[in-house]
Formats: structure tokens, C-alpha cells, sequence
């Protein structure tokens, strides 16, 4: 049975890794990694965008927080509290 790609997948690692980059919920949602794989990220970046402007979830720009984690990712996401 194949899995279906969801944003429901995209929420679940967030509920269980808070704060963590788009490569990194790509990776654990879909086992896609971005710089290892030829086959585009649009769907995956789609479906965390939406999640993204319907105000499900929310990010943080690393560098006006002054956070170190690597030199490619911009934003830390998570699931926004209501």
C-alpha cells in the first residue's frame, strides 16, 4: 500500500520536533532529502506553505534570531499555539 504525501504528515513531525528546518520535516515526513534526490521539492514546499499561510504553523527567521544551525536554511517551523 503506498503512503500518501499530506500535510497531516507534515504536522505530526512537527507536534513530535518543534522548531526544525524544511529539509528536516521534509526528511522525517517523506524521506525526501533535498540535496540527494534529482526529483523536485515543489509538492513538499506547496503543502508546508499552505500549512504556512492558513496559520496552522508558523516559522522563525534564523538569522534576525540570531540562531546557528546551518548556512542553507533560513527558518525554523513550528506548530503555531492557538
Amino acid at each position: 500500500m503506498k503512503k500518501y504525501n499530506s500535510n497531516k504528515r507534515i504536522l505530526e513531525v512537527l507536534l513530535k520536533n518543534p522548531c526544525i528546518t524544511e529539509d528536516k520535516i521534509f526528511e522525517k515526513a517523506f524521506n525526501y532529502f533535498r540535496y540527494e534526490s534529482f526529483e523536485s521539492n515543489k509538492k513538499y514546499a506547496d503543502m508546508l506553505r499552505r500549512l504556512y499561510y492558513k496559520g496552522i504553523i508558523d516559522r522563525m527567521d534564523v538569522k534576525k534570531n540570531n540562531i546557528k544551525i546551518d548556512n542553507k536554511s533560513q527558518y525554523l517551523y513550528y506548530i503555531k499555539n492557538n
